[in-house]
């Protein structure tokens, strides 16, 4: 049995339930270590706690060395790597930008060690989001919260897991697992033939703006083209990734975030047509 000391069995040693289970009993006896209540129904986890499901899945944060940025601050892209460094996951995070208060007025040094710790949190965020929410916390990581309250995303109370099936007004499940919008951090909810949820903005009408789950899935599909297309990927490569990705199952049986899971980290592995990352793919096609 895999075991890793102060971490316990790792997570491919536990079903889905135990795992949930397991990491919520740890944030909780953490407390405010490793968790931060502010603005929202749900507290948020720090990187302590982000690193701690890292490390439940084996895997490595590395971030890269601070770029320095025009206009001022500083920015870290970290890549989560498994014991054979293998890369499983990454993200990237600024620090110290004009309006990033009140770290655009703190030292250098500061905010590139500010910028690490974020991107830390934010690799996690990419990858393991579900499992936060699942334990009942929000998946933002607490280090990226505004100082203005009044920007801070709102989520909805989640279900306990012994919740009856979901009504009109329920949040979306798969299994016990909420369903969450990777693009607001909000739980998709139920509404007509679909699912969505409230942007938090108002039309020009005063009525508000909506996320519609089924478009966001169309326009996924469409970023996944453009990256199969710019690294020169054939289908039988994108279904291979996806498959190992996600124990053989294919992108149509992928939700929203590991549809996202897929954009983000398709090609990290390195291809001999195009090295760059997604991202880096979209902005150039962008003109970014």
């Amino acid at each position: 049995m895999t075991t890793t000391k102060n971490i316990g069995k790792l997570a491919h040693d536990l079903t889905e339930a135990e795992l949930i289970a397991e990491v919520k009993n740890y944030i909780e006896q953490a407390g405010s270590l490793i968790t931060l209540r502010k603005g929202s129904d749900r507290d948020y986890l720090r990187v302590d706690g982000w690193q701690y499901i890292i490390k439940k899945y084996g895997l490595i944060p590395l971030p890269d060395d601070a770029i320095k940025l025009e206009g001022g601050g500083y920015l870290v892209r970290c890549t989560l790597v498994d014991e054979e460094g293998v890369i499983k996951g990454r993200g990237e995070m600024s620090c110290g930008s004009k309006g990033d208060s009140p770290w655009d007025k703190r030292s250098d040094n500061d905010q590139r060690a500010m910028a690490q710790t974020r991107s830390i949190g934010r690799a996690g965020r990419n990858r393991f989001a579900w499992l936060v929410v699942a334990c009942g916390y929000n998946a933002t990581p607490a280090e990226e919260l505004p100082e203005d309250d009044s920007k801070m995303i709102s989520y909805q109370t989640p279900q306990p897991s012994s919740a009856p099936a979901p009504t009109s007004n329920s949040t979306v499940y798969v299994g016990n697992r909420a369903m969450l919008c990777p693009r607001h951090n909000e739980e998709w909810v139920p509404m007509g033939n679909g699912a969505a949820h409230k942007t938090g903005e108002v039309g020009p009408n005063g009525k508000n703006i909506f996320c519609d789950m089924d478009r966001f899935a169309k326009e996924q599909l469409d970023r996944l083209l453009r990256i199969q297309s710019s690294l020169g990927m054939s289908d039988q490569d994108i279904q291979a990734f996806v498959t190992g990705e996600f124990d053989n199952r294919g992108w149509t049986q992928l939700c929203a975030e590991e549809r996202q899971h897929v954009i983000d980290n398709i090609g990290q592995r390195g291809s001999p047509h195009h090295p760059e990352s997604p991202q880096e793919i979209e902005r150039e096609m962008l003109g970014l």
